[in-house]
């Protein structure tokens, strides 16, 4: 479920990016879906180029939000 959300929060779909092993009916399979990627290779590194900051950022911010969360609820506790 991870992967999943991680592939949509950056490509916008899982779509190729993840391969759910109960999907895999055959040998090639797996091998087609990684010749996919590789195929797409500097499309996908430029993509990630792109987006990458923007999402560093954003968990950047979710983790001072939750340090902060943490620190008003341990206080409260203190009272």
């Amino acid at each position: 479920m991870k992967a999943r959300g991680i592939a949509r929060d950056l490509f916008g779909t899982e779509e190729n990016y993840v391969v759910p092993v109960q999907s895999l009916q055959d040998r090639e399979d797996l091998v087609n879906s990684f010749r996919w990627l590789l195929s797409r290779e500097r499309e996908i590194r430029n993509h990630l180029e792109a987006v990458m900051p923007s999402y560093q950022e954003k968990a950047f911010l979710t983790g001072k939000e939750v340090d902060r969360l943490w620190e008003e609820c341990s206080r409260q506790q203190k009272i």
